[in-house]
């Protein structure tokens, strides 16, 4: 009998363990222009509609004058892939433009009858560089308009081959960044990692100009460098959302390369 209660006891440790270290990955994925702090699992094609919540719960911020500034709007599961896929909107109900918006995403799952959280973030970044906001004519968020956090698988926990349900999605906006500096939210993650990504990119930048520069503004040099499999060690960022920022820069520039060719890059590194 001993032995029986000790055995279920380390697979109820373990079912934690699994879910906990579930938590603690998904929060620390590295952004990009359109953000999830995800970490997909591989899901079962046992997975049931009965498993995907249908409501998705939004905390909003404290209405100002009867208006809430910032809302989280038209939140909704979709059922294009068998897990399902969460998307929303954000509304800026300011009379300022909205540069940035960092969400928080909650998921609570059942496990064993008891319910376990996982914590993760969905960022849109409009201002990752002056640069990148040029290549693709980016805009802030106008007074009254809205930022579309597009459709994003919904997380499963596997345990022992089996899928965990999903009891509760809950929405809270942790962070917003405006056009004149000042911001929204309670910010336990949004400003941290949304400053990081920024910092990556000038980092970057500020090395591939030395870099394009010392090579006689060389296209065939330049496009060897954006095409590295990785990052210069010389850069020596920290591990963190900076390495997230060198990367999009780098991935932006490419991409202007790809589609407009030399001369829409060029302009960028003098």
């Amino acid at each position: 009998m001993n032995i029986r209660l000790s055995w279920r006891g380390m697979v109820i440790g373990l079912v934690v363990f699994v879910i906990l270290s579930f938590a603690t990955v998904i929060s620390i994925k590295q952004p990009s222009l359109f953000v999830s702090a995800t970490n997909s699992q591989p899901f079962s094609s046992t997975i049931h509609a009965s498993q995907v919540p249908e409501v998705v719960e939004a905390i909003q911020l404290p209405s100002v004058n009867g208006i809430v500034p910032v809302e989280i709007r038209n939140q909704k599961i979709t059922h294009n892939t068998p897990q399902g896929e969460l998307q929303f909107t954000v509304k800026n109900n300011t009379n300022k433009p909205l540069i940035a918006a960092v969400i928080a995403n909650e998921v609570t799952y059942l496990v064993g009858g008891q319910e376990l959280k996982g914590l993760s973030y969905r960022t849109r970044n409009l201002l990752i560089h002056p640069d990148i906001s040029e290549i693709h004519n980016q805009k802030p968020i106008a007074p009254g308009g809205e930022m579309i956090f597009k459709p994003e698988p919904i997380e499963f926990v596997g345990a022992n081959g089996k899928i965990v349900p999903v009891k509760k999605i809950t929405l809270s906006l942790d962070y917003v960044d405006f056009e004149d500096n000042t911001s929204l939210g309670p910010n336990k993650h949004g400003l941290y990692s949304v400053i990081k990504v920024r910092e990556g990119a000038v980092k970057y930048r500020e090395w591939l100009v030395k870099q394009f520069a010392e090579s006689g503004k060389s296209e065939n040099a330049l496009l060897s460098l954006l095409r590295e499999s990785g990052l210069p060690a010389e850069l020596n960022l920290p591990k963190d959302h900076q390495i997230t920022g060198a990367r999009l820069y780098r991935r932006h520039l490419l991409s202007a390369y790809d589609h407009h060719g030399f001369i829409a890059i060029e302009k960028f590194l003098r």
